[in-house]
């Protein structure tokens, strides 16, 4: 993810600011730093990824039998109409448009 030099500023200033991150001198070029998470940061980035990565609750509360087929395991997430309604209210091409 390309971030502008101003804004990666930023960033870690906000990092630094929260905790999270301090930014080290390189001995070797005193123009360079390198931005290294802090225990915190470490802890918060673990957090993150883990909450990322649990499947939410209307999923795991399905019955294996339902996870195993897809198509079953999205009918009861779906609602009356048969299939998801995205954001706007507008289902899927072909659906019907709810308001």
């Amino acid at each position: 993810m390309p971030v502008a030099h101003p804004q990666l500023t930023l960033i870690v200033n906000r990092l630094e600011r929260l905790g999270l991150a301090q930014r080290r001198a390189v001995p070797e070029d005193r123009r360079v730093r390198h931005v290294v998470l802090t225990r915190r940061g470490v802890k918060t980035r673990a957090d993150l990824q883990e909450a990322m990565y649990r499947p939410p609750d209307e999923i795991v509360t399905l019955d294996r039998e339902v996870l195993e087929t897809p198509d079953a395991a999205l009918k009861p997430l779906a609602g009356e109409g048969g299939s998801p309604t995205p954001p706007g209210g507008r289902q899927a091409p072909g659906g019907t448009i709810r308001s």
